[in-house]
């Protein structure tokens, strides 16, 4: 669903992968500036196989696409200390929420203004991050539940989104803090790769063996996780 001023919806919360994320706890079709950052990537991806196909029009076309919808996102959600979702239908913020779904626009790396993403990861450390990782809705949150799906636990797949965006923006010690987090509750907390954990003990929740959160930690280990002094 689009809004007439361009920015996409999302119909329902499973459509964003956090089913039961706080951001829908007013209603579905909502605007959530996370959506936005996933297709301007996006539209950046096509711009570079433009370029590769000696299509510079069309690489330069995309480009004004992408920087354009980032600037719209900005606009309309960001209200300068976060982005915050709107229903679709009425444009009501929904400002109870404190859900790991308003950091994930850090997908978009050095795309995001720095002074934007500089809020953005002190108010997410603050907030969403524990010794074990980023819970899905913040411990302090009147709504959180440890074992409360996308409301509470700790996930792989958002936890990867994040720290591949804090790497592509230079953010490489905030990038390699939260994966060891990550890691570290799947070895020393779960003793394996959980769909989900516990954000305040580490302990795996639901579905042992989910590859998704296995191949998580692969990437995050070889990347973050490894002897960084040269040796």
């Amino acid at each position: 669903m689009y809004h007439p001023d361009g920015l996409p919806g999302y119909p329902r919360g499973c459509d964003s992968g956090l089913d039961n994320s706080t951001c829908f706890d007013k209603g579905d079709f909502i605007e959530s500036a996370d959506l936005s950052a996933y297709l301007a990537l996006q539209m950046n991806c096509l711009s570079d196989i433009a370029l590769k196909l000696h299509e510079k029009e069309d690489a330069a076309e995309w480009k004004k696409k992408s920087a354009a919808l980032i600037e719209k996102m900005i606009a309309r959600l960001w209200n300068g200390a976060r982005f915050v979702p709107r229903l679709c239908r009425t444009q009501e913020e929904i400002a109870d929420t404190q859900s790991i779904l308003l950091y994930l626009p850090l997908v978009l790396g050095d795309l995001l203004p720095a002074e934007i993403a500089d809020r953005m990861i002190e108010e997410m450390k603050a907030n969403n991050l524990t010794e074990h990782g980023l819970a899905s809705e913040a411990p302090a949150s009147p709504k959180y539940d440890p074992d409360g799906y996308w409301r509470g636990p700790i996930w792989a797949p958002t936890t990867f989104l994040i720290v591949d965006g804090l790497r592509r923006m230079g953010r490489m010690e905030d990038a390699r803090e939260i994966a060891m987090r990550f890691c570290d509750a799947c070895v020393d907390k779960a003793h394996g790769f959980y769909e989900n954990f516990d954000a305040l003990t580490g302990k795996g929740l639901r579905t042992p063996g989910y590859t998704w959160t296995a191949s998580a930690f692969l990437c995050m280990v070889w990347d973050y996780c490894g002897d960084t002094s040269g040796g």
